[in-house]
């Protein structure tokens, strides 16, 4: 594959999938191609008039990621470098679109090929081709992808739900995957369980009749899995499957719903021997008001406010006690729980994530109940946010949005914090605000440091950054934020994980209004994300000293 390894060669780092106008990814296309424009020039001058070869496949994706830039080049910075782009789109010309055919059929014969060379994003943008396709894909190509891509099939199974309902040989292989079923992985067989109550609903005999022998395939493994449990080897796991099938029988109003819950409450005993046994939740004291009498007896106002969220590390070097690195294994990680997790955010590195926040989220409900604690606070926050925001550079907006969340939490304090019997609207609304603004905040400032550092190499408008790419590691590297620092506030500002479905969401759930109103608008709450925001200021402001 020359021109793959030719751009690994050269250094040039390329995806070739398009990710999207707001992603990350697509700025940093657009720097890669102007920078490297005489070698790209040279590419895609060579037309393509068949795809014959790896390399006429990948220069056609090259091709076509640069053609969906199209739309972004409003948004390029210079008039110069829009043309650049340009004058490749211009070159590639309008043959494209008449190779997809050949790609189709390229795909069809060589997926194996394509599949031995995992780089460059290649097999996303062949899975989204397929996807995009899929009516011309065969069905030996799909059962070949089963081998090497089962789950993404499987989680993706509504967006292929069309091919799988003209061919139910093909659902049948996705599933059981030329073997007996077997519950060792309890995500995927949830997943099953969730199909299964999609095809139990066509007006199809036979899909009726696989989604029956599914399960009750899945029912039957699982009951003598739970009787084999007697020591407590996967209680956790097997907990989620048991849940899912006792959806899916009482949707069904089936029998086996009852006898499911009998199961489900051997497994729920399993489960607390096991914690009584071995212990699952660790408790901690923390000592606030200790903790702030320290805090506040420290003059120098910048160190004070880093020791509210930094410390220094055995090298001396001041990190955020948020760049939680390697957690140790623990049997927790052994078993699943009903807490989504991933190869990352495990379930010891959530609860250890969650153990942190919750010492910054005490410590600042501890400042909001004394006038020196908070009043300290707020002139400290304010003087860091006004030096952090003059000495980079920042937009002055940030300084003034400071100043807003001051007075909104000098007004909680005054109309809620010290009333014996506050408004609960008044209480609500102030707590929406506050907690508003600073994932508001939050994402300025990210962005902000991102353009500082990455200006002088940005072709693209920074406004269009979203947070999520602020807070992707690979994406966001050139900065004071270590990859776990990263992660961890995405954890708690975002949708995260490999399938988006761990953390706390806070900030989209706050600027979408969604199930705010009881879950987040509380004292709680609004201390948490004043101290990630805290938290965020002090990182920018220790990069700042590591710079000087």
């Amino acid at each position: 594959m020359a021109v793959l390894d030719d751009l690994k060669e050269k250094k040039i780092s390329f995806s070739l999938t398009y990710f999207g106008k707001k992603d990350f990814d697509t700025s940093y296309t657009i720097k890669t191609l102007i920078d490297n424009y005489t070698y790209f020039m040279n590419l895609v001058s060579r037309h393509l008039e068949n795809i014959n070869s790896m390399d006429d496949y990948v220069r056609w994706l090259i091709n076509n990621k640069i053609l969906n830039l199209e739309g972004c080049i409003p948004l390029i910075i210079d008039d110069d470098n829009q043309k650049l782009i340009r004058n490749l789109i211009t070159r590639i010309g309008k043959n494209q679109s008449k190779l997809i055919g050949d790609i189709v059929k390229f795909i069809n014969h060589n997926i194996l090929d394509i599949f031995e060379y995992d780089s460059f994003d290649l097999h996303e943008a062949t899975l989204n081709l397929i996807k995009n396709y899929q009516n011309g894909i065969n069905k030996s190509t799909f059962e070949l992808l089963f081998k090497k891509k089962r789950a993404y099939f499987l989680y993706n199974f509504d967006e292929f739900s069309k091919t799988f309902k003209n061919n139910i040989d093909l659902l049948r292989k996705l599933i059981y995957n030329d073997k007996p079923l077997n519950l060792d992985d309890s995500a995927i067989t949830v997943q099953i369980i969730n199909i299964c109550s999609i095809i139990s609903n066509y007006q199809d005999k036979n899909y009726i009749d696989l989604s029956n022998r599914v399960i009750k395939d899945i029912y039957q493994k699982y009951q003598i899995l739970v009787e084999d449990n007697l020591n407590g080897n996967r209680p956790f796991e097997l907990s989620d499957i048991g849940k899912a099938l006792l959806n899916f029988f009482k949707s069904k109003k089936d029998s086996r719903a009852n006898k499911i819950k009998d199961i489900n409450k051997k497994l729920d005993k399993d489960i607390s021997n096991y914690v009584l046994k071995h212990g699952v939740e660790i408790k901690q004291m923390i000592p606030v008001e200790k903790i702030l009498t320290n805090w506040i007896s420290q003059t120098n106002p910048a160190i004070r406010m880093l020791s509210l969220t930094h410390h220094k590390n055995e090298k001396k070097i001041i990190e955020s006690s948020l760049s939680i690195e390697d957690t140790p294994n623990s049997l927790m990680d052994i078993f699943a729980s009903n807490i989504p997790t991933d190869d990352y955010y495990t379930l010891i590195r959530q609860q250890t994530i969650e153990s942190i926040a919750s010492i910054g989220n005490a410590l600042f409900i501890g400042i909001l109940q004394k006038e020196k604690y908070y009043t300290t606070y707020f002139n400290d926050f304010l003087s860091v946010l006004s030096l952090v925001t003059k000495e980079l550079n920042f937009d002055s907006d940030i300084l003034e949005e400071g100043r807003m969340l001051v007075i909104n939490v000098s007004m909680l304090i005054k109309n809620v914090i010290e009333k014996e019997k506050p408004q609960m609207t008044l209480q609500k609304t102030l707590s929406y605000n506050i907690e508003i603004l600073c994932s508001a905040l939050i994402e300025s400032l990210l962005r902000e440091q991102y353009r500082v550092k990455n200006e002088q190499v940005m072709y693209i408008n920074y406004s269009n950054v979203t947070l999520g790419s602020l807070l992707n590691p690979d994406m966001n590297a050139n900065g004071p934020f270590s990859k776990d620092h990263l992660l961890t506030l995405a954890y708690f500002l975002i949708n995260s994980g490999e399938n988006n479905d761990i953390g706390h969401n806070y900030r989209n759930k706050l600027a979408h209004l969604f199930n705010v109103y009881k879950s987040s608008l509380s004292l709680s709450t609004v201390c948490l994300l004043m101290y990630l925001l805290t938290d965020v200021l002090n990182t920018i402001y220790a990069g700042l000293l590591d710079y000087e």
